[in-house]
C-alpha cells in the first residue's frame, strides 16, 4: 500500500474516534481538528515520497517587539531536551505573528492506534503549553512553572 492511502486510513481511524465528520486532506494536503478548548490542530501531508504528517498549532501569538524577548526566552526553555514538548518542537512564524508546537509523524510503520495516540497526546501537550504560556505571559516577570535544569540531570 502506498503511504498516501495508508494516511487517508489513518485519518478516517482519527475520525472515527472523535466522532466528526470525514477528515479529508484539502487539495492542499491539509486538514483540521478542533480542540474542545477552541485551538486548531493541523495536520499537513507531505507527500508520498516524505510520508508523514507535520502536526501543528499555534500556541501563542508574537507579542510586540518589547515583549518578544520574554516569550522567546520562555519558549527555548519548554524546548530544552523536548521533555516539556513531548518530543515536538516550538517554533515561531514572523510573519504570521504566532508560535507554533510542531511535530512529524511518519505513517510507514504506523498503525491506527499509534496515529490515534500520537496525534492525541500532541493535542495535550499543545493544550498544556498554550495554558503556561499564557500563565506566565500574565505574571509580569516570571518564568515558567519549572527549572529544566534542576530537573533533568545531564550525565556524561
Amino acid at each position: 500500500m502506498d503511504h498516501t492511502a495508508h494516511a487517508q486510513e489513518l485519518l478516517a481511524s482519527l475520525s472515527s474516534l472523535f466522532g466528526a465528520e470525514a477528515l479529508v486532506l484539502d487539495e492542499d494536503g491539509l486538514c483540521h481538528l478542533q480542540h474542545e478548548t477552541g485551538f486548531t490542530v493541523t495536520l499537513v501531508w507531505q507527500g508520498e515520497e516524505a510520508g508523514a504528517f507535520t502536526i501543528s498549532s499555534d500556541v501563542a501569538e508574537i507579542p510586540a517587539h518589547a515583549e518578544r524577548q520574554s516569550l522567546y526566552a520562555r519558549l527555548l526553555r519548554l524546548n530544552f531536551l523536548l521533555i516539556e514538548t513531548g518530543g515536538a518542537t516550538l517554533c515561531i512564524d514572523e510573519d504570521e505573528r504566532f508560535a507554533f508546537l510542531c511535530r512529524e509523524l511518519p505513517v510507514a510503520s504506523m498503525n491506527d492506534l499509534g496515529f490515534i495516540d500520537a496525534v492525541t497526546d500532541f493535542m495535550v501537550q499543545a493544550a498544556q503549553i498554550r495554558g503556561q504560556l499564557q500563565q506566565t505571559s500574565t505574571a509580569e516577570g516570571s518564568s515558567p512553572s519549572f527549572d529544566a535544569f534542576s530537573q533533568h540531570a545531564i550525565r556524561s
